[in-house]
């Protein structure tokens, strides 16, 4: 449930829109107690990929996120772990070239 939302992302927003075959990489590891998992993929980036919808007829709002914040916020109350994520844009010379997200767990 956590990871689903940010590969569906990664698939509908930034690989789809591209013109060639794109890349989608999940990494899980562990690193003494923190459990990491990245997911990237060099697609078209979430500033071209929010003109993209932008420009449609009608914009649809995205729960996604917000939701996985949620479950994470529950998680960490319950456990008494910490857990969150963060998305960082890549960029090439200035150029989108991707995201990244980076998802960690405290066990």
């Amino acid at each position: 449930m956590t990871i689903q939302p940010f590969v569906e992302n990664a698939i509908w927003h930034g690989l789809m829109p591209r013109k060639t075959n794109g890349t989608l990489l999940v990494d899980i590891s562990l690193e003494g107690k923190i459990l990491k998992i990245i997911i990237e993929d060099n697609g078209i980036g979430r500033q071209k990929a929010k003109e993209l919808s932008k420009s449609g007829l009608e914009e649809t709002k995205s729960y996604g996120l917000q939701i996985t914040e949620e479950r994470m916020n529950i998680m960490e109350n319950v456990r008494g772990k910490r857990s969150g994520f963060k998305i960082v844009d890549l960029f090439d010379n200035k150029h989108s070239v991707g995201t990244r997200v980076i998802i960690t767990f405290e066990i």
